[in-house]
């Protein structure tokens, strides 16, 4: 998963996550903020990302989120359970998963072997 779309995957799980409305991540990796719009409920995801002005979208089906990611052109599964995460992107045929703390969500990238850190 690219490092773009893995702040996009962070900004989703804090909404689903903390039940909040933020509208920005700051991504340790890029050291910046990346801002976003759009809508995130228990049944469907519709974000649009200003940074890399693109949407993803989908919605909850069968236990899990079914995304997708229309810059890379990549379906995104995500599954959540309380503070943790963890899903599958087709675009690189690779996992993550993760974990949020408070205001941080950490991933990890099976696709790099690293830890990626994002605050909210």
């Amino acid at each position: 998963m690219n490092t773009r779309l893995r702040a996009t995957i962070a900004h989703v799980v804090a909404r689903l996550s903390l039940g909040e409305a933020r509208k920005s991540v700051y991504d340790y990796s890029q050291s910046k903020y990346v801002s976003f719009g759009g809508t995130v409920t228990t049944q469907q995801i519709n974000v649009f990302d200003y940074d890399r002005q693109c949407y993803l979208t989908g919605q909850f089906s069968q236990g899990r989120y079914q995304l997708f990611d229309y810059e890379g052109k990549r379906h995104v599964q995500l599954e959540i359970a309380a503070s943790a995460f963890k899903g599958f992107d087709y675009g690189s045929g690779r996992h993550f998963q993760g974990r949020v703390d408070r205001n941080t969500i950490q991933i990890f990238n099976y696709e790099t072997g690293s830890y990626f850190n994002y605050q909210v």
